[in-house]
């Protein structure tokens, strides 16, 4: 799957975000950051799902200037 350039920065960074609130929750075994973990790792797959690279999406991100 490929996904567009624009939204490699707010994928990476969401992914990141995930994996260190997974390893605090290992790190500290507390239900409510195992909660925000599996929130963040679900939030990390709706930006991936954005950000693949289809037509339609790219339409949305790269959206041409309006010239009057």
């Amino acid at each position: 799957m490929s996904f567009s350039r624009e939204a490699y920065p707010l994928l990476i960074t969401a992914v990141v975000l995930a994996a260190l609130t997974f390893a605090l929750a290992l790190r500290v075994r507390s239900w409510p950051i195992w909660l925000a973990a599996y929130g963040l790792l679900i939030l990390s797959l709706i930006i991936a799902w954005f950000a693949r690279s289809t037509p339609m999406v790219s339409a949305y991100i790269s959206v041409p200037a309006v010239h009057s």
